[in-house]
């Protein structure tokens, strides 16, 4: 059964634009039919411990001497892997604090990047490679309809239509657990062209960029 992995971040628990994007995403991923199922992670409601051994950033077989994390946190990394692993497609909310990212989403960022377990080291193993990721990113201004930085493309139908369309891409077989192709210069150069003028209106974009091929929703608010 396709599965969506469902991760919200933000600490606003009532007006987060973030987590009403997300929350839409993982409603029309529902909405597909009675096999797509949702695991949700709320990093806020749920906060990770951050890191306790330096070790955990690494496979087992590449420690030094002395470093032996608990082995609780070790079942909590393998479990935060598993659901990655688990997922067809992750869904992500990321709002903009102090022009970075949440510290809740960085911890689990650091779970889940694991030299010789999740990324490549002494082996070419890539357990995430394939898996779509829609990152929903938000920041500070409003761009609602009647204000000067409305007249936009509607946040809640970009979101929901990268739904749908990575959802007809997972009937089709088409990206699971498959290599990434890196893209043409031309659409290389497409991706930029559109990021810069999305930058300039303030708007929203939801496409295939990068390696991977996945599609990221932005929205300023």
């Amino acid at each position: 059964m396709p599965q969506l992995l469902h991760i919200d971040s933000s600490a606003d628990l009532t007006t987060s634009v973030s987590r009403a994007l997300t929350g839409l995403f993982a409603e029309t991923w529902r909405g597909l039919g009675d096999g797509y199922s949702v695991v949700r992670r709320d990093l806020h409601r749920d906060p990770l411990p951050h890191l306790p051994d330096a070790g955990l950033h690494y496979a087992e077989r590449l420690r030094v001497d002395g470093e032996t994390p608990d082995a609780e946190a070790e079942k909590l990394q393998a479990e935060l892997i598993a659901e990655v692993a688990a997922a067809d497609v992750v869904v992500i909310g990321a709002p903009m604090y102090n022009w970075s990212l949440p510290s809740t989403l960085k911890a689990w960022i650091d779970y889940i990047h694991v030299l010789g377990t999740t990324v490549p080291f002494d082996t070419s193993d890539r357990p995430f490679a394939g898996t779509p990721v829609v990152v929903v990113s938000s920041r500070g201004n409003t761009y609602a309809p009647g204000t000067p930085g409305g007249g936009h493309r509607p946040h809640g139908a970009a979101a929901a239509a990268g739904a749908r369309r990575l959802a007809r891409n997972e009937r089709r077989g088409g990206h699971r657990r498959t290599h990434p192709r890196r893209p043409s210069g031309a659409a290389r150069s497409a991706c930029r062209t559109g990021a810069r003028k999305s930058r300039r209106r303030g708007g929203i974009r939801a496409r295939p960029r990068g390696r991977t091929g996945v599609p990221v929703v932005t929205r300023a608010g």
